[in-house]
């Protein structure tokens, strides 16, 4: 049995059919890569989950 295949970045933001939604995921990247520039080493692009889990992490303070 294989793995099932990640859809693209293009497939999954062209998903959102709301501009809110849209809007919504654009912010968080923008946050998401600004936050792993505060971190020696990590590449937004090549960041694991743990970077990411991280990121949620730390937003949810803010909420």
């Amino acid at each position: 049995m294989s793995a099932p295949t990640v859809p693209t970045k293009a497939t999954i933001q062209g998903s959102y059919r709301s501009t809110s939604t849209l809007r919504t995921y654009q912010t968080y990247q923008r946050q998401f890569v600004q936050y792993c520039k505060q971190l020696p080493g990590v590449d937004p692009q090549t960041a694991t989950p743990s970077v990411s889990t991280g990121f949620f992490h730390r937003q949810s303070y803010f909420f």
